[in-house]
């Protein structure tokens, strides 16, 4: 099976490595046309032709403010079965330390049904990573959203790496590697004009 690519010809695939979905942080930017969106698209439109391309994508909106169940409807009906929305949670929540505010959350968040994904904490730049607390958000989820109580993202900006916290460099599988050498020989600036020298 080939592997999708961002190009204005080509559309989404299912994911070739089990669970790794790849996406972007929102949706809604109309600097995207003509490159990733058709000139002529309007931003109601957006979404759905993301979709096409792309199998998840971050909600950034859910971090300022709760959309309606309404709203996050019509986003769960503008995508395709398997789609993914990594929802951010709320920064009264992650910034504000407003726990009580979870169940409010899942229970807003779940009207995107099987189209909902990771929830995605994303810690204050001035908090250092505090496992207890990823732990205590992480069990604060709905048990009904087994799905994204089981994948949560955690996105700690404050991080100081010593010679004893190091992460060692992640292993490149062989099939990555195979995917690495495909998309080097196939997406080139002749088969892509978009592609920058």
């Amino acid at each position: 099976m080939p592997l999708s690519g961002i190009t204005s010809g080509v559309t989404a695939t299912p994911p070739t490595l089990t669970g790794v979905y790849v996406g972007t942080s929102g949706f809604s930017y109309a600097s995207w046309k003509p490159d990733f969106y058709p000139p002529d698209a309007k931003p109601r439109d957006f979404l759905r032709r993301y979709a096409e391309r792309l199998l998840t994508v971050e909600l950034n909106a859910t971090f300022y403010r709760l959309p309606s169940e309404e709203q996050l409807v019509a986003w769960a009906e503008q995508t395709p079965p398997g789609f993914r929305f990594a929802v951010k949670m709320n920064r009264r929540i992650t910034h504000h330390g407003r726990l009580e505010l979870i169940p409010t959350f899942c229970e807003r968040v779940r009207t995107l049904g099987d189209r909902l994904g990771p929830i995605l904490v994303q810690l204050p730049p001035s908090r250092p990573r505090d496992d207890g607390l990823l732990r205590l958000y992480m069990d604060s989820l709905d048990p009904e959203l087994a799905w994204s109580r089981e994948v949560i993202a955690a996105e700690v900006r404050r991080v100081k790496l010593t010679a004893a916290t190091r992460m060692p460099a992640p292993r490149v599988s062989a099939r990555a590697e195979r995917n690495r050498s495909w998309l080097a020989r196939n997406l080139t600036k002749e088969t892509n004009p978009s592609i920058q020298a």
